[in-house]
């Protein structure tokens, strides 16, 4: 069979935003298709005529004759063979789905980031620590939790009103994405309290801690620097706690609440600082080297 050509009716040619006798562009129908999904589609189809799988159905993105991508879903059925079982000839159908694939996209969203913020939510943050705990394990490098909550946030969101501490929420998304690597997680827990994911710090846990104190730092600068908001300069303080983890064994819940408890020494050391937790002597320190030996 030549999977290289193909014939189109008007309405799977329509689809594309072509006319039936544009045959060269829809005959040029693997250039079309979207890269990261062409090796899916060889694959399905290699499967289907092989008789690895009982029918061809798959779902991709190709370009429209715009030049934006539609998602399309293909399924195929082989009508003629040769004597030696190959298979010369499929008919099939094609369905655009675009409209089903926002939807999804849009119910992903929801379930998994911040309505306000647009950051990942508690859902996303379990699931990337889920995973970066695994990958620490393996390649026996160092992460770090940083769990940051806003100082006197309430009394400002009671004086200056929901709105207004919304939109102070919004910037402090912005600053924190600002101050870290795309590799990072970002994530709002609730209210007024932010992670901050960091993975692949190395193996030494000097210089993991140290870059770990780096961005903690970075986090103090940009969210003590004051906010323009509807003609108010506001200001706010950061209280940050900090927690590594490595190639041993980790509880997410451990994690999560020893960055928490370095959050609440960081506000009792005056606020507007950082708090690093070391779970093997429960002590805390704000110096970006390891605690001594207990």
């Amino acid at each position: 069979m030549r999977a290289d050509w193909r014939s189109v009716d008007a309405r799977g040619a329509a689809m594309l935003g072509y006319s039936s006798d544009d045959t060269a562009a829809l005959n040029d129908w693997r250039r079309q298709i979207h890269p990261d999904d062409l090796a899916g589609l060889d694959l399905a189809l290699a499967e289907y005529l092989a008789g690895h799988r009982q029918r061809y159905d798959i779902e991709y993105r190709i370009r429209h004759q715009d030049g934006s991508w539609i998602w399309l879903q293909s399924r195929g059925k082989i009508v003629e063979r040769a004597a030696d079982g190959t298979a010369l000839r499929m008919l099939g159908t094609r369905m655009d789905i675009s409209q089903r694939k926002q939807a999804e996209a849009r119910i992903t969203h929801l379930a998994f980031y911040d309505g306000l913020t647009q950051l990942p939510n508690r859902r996303l943050l379990m699931d990337r620590l889920h995973h970066a705990i695994a990958k620490s394990a393996r390649t026996a490098s160092h992460g770090a939790v940083l769990f940051i909550d806003l100082d006197n946030f309430k009394s400002l969101n009671d004086t200056m009103g929901h709105e207004m501490g919304d939109q102070l929420l919004q910037v402090v998304a912005q600053r924190l994405q600002q101050v870290t690597r795309t590799s990072d997680t970002v994530a709002r827990l609730g209210g007024d309290e932010f992670v901050i994911l960091l993975e692949d710090l190395g193996g030494a846990e000097g210089a993991a801690t140290a870059s770990a104190a780096a961005v903690a730092a970075k986090v103090l600068e940009a969210l003590s620097t004051p906010c323009l908001l509807d003609g108010h300069q506001v200001r706010t303080t950061p209280s940050i706690g900090v927690v590594l983890f490595g190639a041993g064994p980790h509880a997410i819940g451990d994690l999560l609440r020893h960055a928490d408890m370095a959050m609440y020494e960081a506000k009792a050391g005056g606020r507007a600082t950082w708090r690093f937790f070391d779970p093997q002597c429960w002590r805390y320190c704000s110096a970006p080297a390891p605690t001594p030996a207990c």
